[in-house]
């Protein structure tokens, strides 16, 4: 993919349900040739890579490390069988850039989504009135086992939670974050949705380090 003035390749390895993979990056000045690796960190990775079944099922998130000039890699096990998409997120001289990779996961092999929650329980307040183009917020509350307030007492990379959305078409993603830092059970975001139709929404935050994901349609 180029984009920008940067070439973006994604090495897809002959992935196998419930095998650790490699997934690697490679990023080259368009220009010169040349290996970029001087990405930014940006809420404590260099790079962040999103994947989740193009059925909006078994959603991930690692972060790749440098390892090589210019190539990138992280360990990834895929859960199940299908057609998977690879959101990858990097900085480079203060701009944000965002692409987007396909990788088929051939055989028949089928699992139940993970539950991260075990006994944290997650509301969520959809707005009324959500329309495309326009900023609205998204606020959820976070309890125990026993239905008590959950505060979020520790930052999961450098916020109080993350938000990832992708529109059902597969053609829209966006990572925001809570970084209020308040103490509280309450976790908002400032969002606008690009198009209109079915979203699927992931929060992600952490409760005695353990990270926690909760899903959501909209």
């Amino acid at each position: 993919v180029e984009i920008h003035m940067y070439k973006v390749g994604f090495d897809r390895p002959a992935a196998q349900p419930g095998k650790d993979e490699i997934l690697k990056f490679a990023i080259e000045d368009l220009h010169s040739k040349k290996p970029v690796g001087n990405l930014e960190v940006s809420h404590g990775k260099i790079m962040h890579a999103v994947l989740f079944r193009n059925d909006l099922k078994h959603f991930g998130h690692t972060h790749p490390e440098m390892t090589e000039p210019g190539i990138f890699a992280a360990l990834y096990n895929f859960p199940a069988s299908g057609l998977y998409r690879v959101w990858i997120d990097f900085t480079i001289g203060g701009m944000q850039y965002i692409v987007d990779f396909d990788i088929n996961v051939p055989g028949n092999s089928q699992a139940e989504e993970k539950d991260s929650l075990n006994d944290v329980k997650v509301s969520f307040f959809a707005p009324d009135g959500i329309s495309a183009g326009k900023e609205t917020e998204l606020k959820f509350e976070i309890f125990d086992k026993n239905n008590n307030p959950l505060p979020i007492t520790e930052k999961f990379l450098a916020a109080d939670a993350h938000l990832i959305s992708i529109g059902k078409s597969l053609e829209e993603f966006q990572h925001n974050h809570d970084e209020k830092f308040d103490k509280d059970n309450k976790v908002s975001f400032t969002h606008a949705f690009g198009k209109m139709g079915m979203h699927k929404l992931w929060l992600q935050f952490s409760v005695k380090g353990s990270i926690k994901t909760a899903a959501f349609d909209v």
